[in-house]
């Protein structure tokens, strides 16, 4: 029966999941759900362009139809957690496995999920992300 119970108190060891991971995950899932709801709107969008002729979609400065929607993912490996939250860099998926600049998705800067309250923060490209961090981080918003 000892060797029992220390098996089981190892293996609840090894499962243990920190307040920090669980925050992680979190955080991660309300950008994941934020960036389902944006890949929806593309996609309604792109639907109705479906009947627009090429010449119609070139005088509306579109590109070919395939190009309507773009699969933004989270890049993980620049996931960075601060001091009150978790700072989430997105991209194109298109562009992370072609490394094509015309791939790239551009404008948008990373997104901030608040550890207090899972608020989500959307911010821009016109600052560097530290910018937003450091406001965030001040008074509770990327702008400032």
């Amino acid at each position: 029966m000892q060797h029992l119970d220390s098996h089981y108190r190892e293996e609840d060891v090894e499962n243990e999941v920190s307040d920090e991971d669980l925050l992680h995950r979190e955080a991660r899932s309300l950008v994941l759900q934020y960036l389902a709801e944006l890949d929806a709107k593309d996609r309604e969008i792109a639907e109705s362009r479906k009947s627009l002729t090429p010449r119609e979609r070139k005088a509306l400065g579109l590109g070919p139809p395939e190009d309507d929607v773009t699969e933004v993912v989270i890049v993980e490996d620049d996931t960075m957690q601060i001091e009150g939250g978790w700072v989430f860099f997105c991209q194109s998926r298109k562009f992370l496995e072609t490394g094509d600049s015309m791939d790239m998705l551009v404008g948008d800067g990373p997104i901030i999920v608040s550890s207090s309250d899972g608020a989500l923060h959307t911010t821009g490209s016109a600052h560097p992300p530290e910018f937003y961090i450091k406001n965030f981080q001040k008074c509770g918003r990327p702008n400032g």
